[in-house]
């Protein structure tokens, strides 16, 4: 049994129905970002032209056709390739975060996390009074690196969206494998603000994370 369908099976008890973020525009999601579907529809469009045009009375158009087919896909593919959207930076900023975490690579977390960044939970009665930035880095090294051991960490989805010039968030959804306490799945909603980094350039820091769903340890409420 595929894992989609394991999860659809679950349905919230493990995959529960998160509130997804805002979608980027169609050019941005297709040509840009996940170019290969609309690159693999623009050559299935002009070898069809090529065959229908070929039969009838404009026959010598079918090579134009086919190559322009060809070359839109071919376009669309290296615009896709070539570019990496702001979206996509913080995606890998955000991935970048979770294998720091899983890790419990401290100085990485400690570079990544905003001066006042406090983990919160609305939800979450164990995350009342939330956590501060030296109890993050504090939980994470008493946990992750000494209490559990992170074999591994899968990224079943994962959003992000652009909210202004200085603020943004990603939301990801995770199943981390550990050698002693199985499996947990578990969304997370990180909030991001550009900060001065010590190369003087500025880059994405974590400013909030807030636990949307936990498996056996926190439901998803809306």
């Amino acid at each position: 049994m595929s894992a989609a369908i394991l999860l659809a099976q679950l349905g919230n008890f493990l995959n529960p129905d998160v509130a997804p973020l805002p979608e980027p525009s169609a050019f941005q999601r297709f040509v840009l970002e996940q170019p290969t579907l609309p690159a693999v529809v623009l050559m299935v469009l002009g070898v069809v032209a090529f065959f229908a045009i070929r039969g009838s009375a404009s026959a010598k158009h079918a090579p134009i056709a086919l190559f322009t087919g060809l070359a839109l896909a071919g376009l669309v593919f290296a615009a896709g390739s070539l570019v990496q959207t702001d979206r996509e930076r913080l995606i890998d900023r955000q991935d970048a975060l979770i294998d720091a975490i899983a890790a419990a690579d401290i100085p990485t977390l400690d570079r990544m996390l905003a001066p006042d960044a406090r983990v919160r939970g609305v939800q979450a009665p164990f995350l009342q009074d939330g956590l501060g930035r030296e109890q993050i880095l504090g939980t994470v090294r008493s946990i992750l690196g000494e209490r559990y051991d992170v074999s591994t960490v899968g990224r079943i989805e994962r959003q992000a969206v652009i909210d202004g010039p200085n603020a943004a968030r990603t939301q990801v959804y995770v199943r981390v494998a550990t050698e002693n306490a199985g499996q947990t799945w578990a969304w997370f909603l990180i909030g991001w603000r550009l900060d001065p980094s010590a190369s003087g350039e500025p880059e994405w820091k974590a400013i909030e994370i807030e636990p949307l769903f936990i498996s056996g340890v926190l439901s998803y409420n809306g």
